[in-house]
């Protein structure tokens, strides 16, 4: 009797994709929530509630300029749930985007490379269609997300309220038009150079390694490749794309903010505001948190999708 391997449908193989990232993303969330208040922290400074009552326009927002520094004013404030801020609707908003920016980009890839000969111009292409896509369909969660993470903003109950409350104050529209193009103007370069980078560096090592007669199959050296790879490439996006991150965040508090000074028409007005307000510098405030959000996050999702991949890979051998 022989047997016969079976091949993974495209469905299922999909499925894979989805689910890969989507707990590559979960996990990463879990682990980098603090860091993302303490990023929206820089962005819109949170106010103290022991100078005033109730958090308001004449409250004093926080003035330190370190990670460790913002941190100590949030737990001061608000204890270790500060640190915590929006940690369900932030988990959510991580394991949607991962699971289905990889099955995006997934399916891109083999689409773009039937068509486009250069495989670094076939990446570039697929990471940018699917982070365009992935940006429409999570900016409703992203947006109570950032509200949410605002240190002195309670407006909401819970998940569910916020959602009502949205809907009701500022329309249906808001969740697919707040931010949105600012959001696409840092999303889609980000992983226009994220993702070809990252290939790139993943493939270079790789081949080094098969060069120095090295077990490219060893799990412990493909992980290490997967980290350092998806760190390299995070880092050098991350730094390109920060000053439409600040004012992404700003637009998309902007509802409820009270200084005029970051209520803005648009990225030209935005980034004159920034510069005649903040300086040069406050085009990158948050950079530190967000590096080390950013790449921690992409290190551990990065690396839990691609390991989970080999292991799936294996299991078909």
């Amino acid at each position: 009797m022989t047997s016969v391997t079976k091949t993974p449908s495209s469905q299922s193989a999909g499925g894979n994709h989805f689910l890969n990232g989507g707990l590559g993303g979960l996990t990463a969330g879990l682990i980098v929530q603090p860091l993302q208040v303490i990023k929206t922290a820089f962005q819109i400074k949170p106010f103290s509630h022991t100078q005033v009552g109730s958090v308001g326009a004449a409250a004093a927002p926080a003035q330190s300029k370190s990670i460790i520094g913002t941190a100590q004013f949030i737990y001061q404030q608000e204890g270790i749930r500060g640190l915590y801020r929006g940690l369900v609707p932030g988990c959510l908003k991580s394991a949607l985007s991962a699971g289905t920016y990889f099955y995006l980009l997934n399916a891109a890839r083999k689409f773009y490379e039937d068509i486009v000969p250069q495989k670094s111009l076939a990446n570039l292409l697929a990471a940018a269609t699917a982070r365009t896509c992935q940006t429409f369909i999570t900016n409703p969660i992203l947006i109570v997300k950032t509200r949410f993470e605002v240190v002195g903003f309670n407006e909401y109950r819970g998940l569910a309220d916020a959602f009502v409350q949205i809907y009701q104050k500022e329309g249906l529209h808001t969740f697919f038009t707040n931010g949105i193009t600012l959001a696409l103007l840092k999303d889609v370069p980000f992983s226009a150079i994220q993702f070809p980078l990252y290939d790139k560096i993943k493939r270079t090592l790789l081949a080094a390694a098969q060069k120095e007669h090295i077990n490219i199959h060893d799990k412990r050296l493909r992980t290490l490749i997967y980290a350092s790879s998806s760190m390299v490439a995070t880092f050098i996006s991350c730094l390109l794309t920060n000053p439409l991150d600040v004012i992404r965040t700003r637009v998309v508090f902007q509802f409820y903010n009270k200084n005029a000074q970051q209520h803005y028409t648009g990225v030209i007005d935005a980034i004159k505001k920034v510069l005649k307000y903040d300086g040069v510098s406050g085009m990158f405030f948050g950079l530190q948190s967000r590096f080390m959000k950013k790449v921690v996050s992409a290190m551990v999702a990065w690396t839990i999708y691609e390991c989970l991949l080999d292991k799936q890979a294996r299991r078909r051998a």
